[in-house]
């Protein structure tokens, strides 16, 4: 004699305001969020699969990106190796492509902070100098960001459920 043992299925809890005694549509819902949720209800479908349509392109040009960059640092390094000046523009060849090679880039930064806040005056510089807010997250306890971080809340996330049709009677 064999013993079986069945184990319940777990069901997921149905959202808020999805109970089967309600009406279909919900009278106190303002009519105009009620048009744009059938509006963009209506498109959800079609956005979801666009919007996978361009994660997969993305990850293709960032395939791309990486290997431009690949190239344009071994045509760098290339240009060192051969003492072409970083103001010097020149050209490589292969056999489906002309490569032309522009001038070297630059990156700027500040150097001296203190002596920049000298220069433009203290006014000015608190004026125009920006700050990372992880920066300030790193190094203030959350009592000392009160007063120095400034929180605003946003507006809600949403999400719209498409409504199974009503059975008919």
């Amino acid at each position: 004699m064999a013993i079986v043992l069945t184990k319940k299925k777990a069901v997921a809890p149905k959202p808020e305001g999805f109970a089967a005694d309600k009406p279909a549509f919900d009278t106190s819902t303002p009519l105009d969020i009620a048009a744009l949720m059938e509006e963009v209800g209506a498109s959800q479908d079609a956005m979801e699969a666009k919007a996978k349509q361009i994660k997969q392109l993305q990850l293709e040009l960032k395939a791309h990106a990486e290997k431009a960059k690949q190239l344009a640092d071994l045509v760098s390094k290339h240009a060192a190796d051969k003492e072409i000046g970083p103001d010097h523009e020149f050209v490589e060849n292969s056999e489906g492509f002309m490569l032309q090679a522009g001038r070297a880039g630059t990156v700027r930064s500040v150097a001296d902070m203190e002596l920049a806040m000298k220069r433009l005056g203290k006014k000015l510089f608190f004026e125009k100098a920006t700050i990372g807010l992880g920066v300030l997250d790193a190094y203030l306890t959350p009592e000392e960001k009160q007063g120095v971080v400034k929180v605003e809340r946003t507006v809600r996330s949403i999400k719209l459920i498409r409504r199974l049709a009503q059975a008919a009677d």
